[in-house]
């Protein structure tokens, strides 16, 4: 099968409507997702046949937008956690409020990376 074949996939939590957070203040908080992107699964893997599971740690500022995206966990091929950490960059949340106030939070997102079996 070429690359770019239809048994390549990649899952992120695009379906999911809240994820699980922290607040600046260590409060559990649901985020809800309203932007998160595809992401591509990089040629290179495709063609090397890599899968794996990429955790980014987003810090979310109080517009929704991540301030900061670190790797937690990675796949073990920078082509899949490179992809993870550029779609991260594009989610957008709605921020979670605390006493009438929108608040910063962190999230970890999972970004999974595999070929389609049969």
């Amino acid at each position: 099968m070429e690359p770019g074949d239809a048994d390549v996939k990649t899952r992120v939590p695009s379906q999911l409507k809240t994820t699980p957070g922290v607040t600046a203040s260590g409060q559990h908080a649901e985020l809800k997702v309203l932007v998160a992107p595809l992401v591509p699964y990089p040629r290179i893997a495709q063609q090397l046949r890599e899968e794996g599971t990429v955790v980014v740690a987003m810090e979310i500022g109080t517009d929704g937008v991540p301030t900061d995206v670190t790797l937690v966990q990675s796949s073990g091929f920078g082509s899949l956690d490179q992809a993870a950490m550029q779609a991260a960059r594009k989610y957008k949340f709605q921020s979670p409020m605390r006493d009438g106030r929108l608040v910063t939070a962190k999230v970890e997102v999972p970004f999974k990376f595999f070929f389609k079996r049969n």
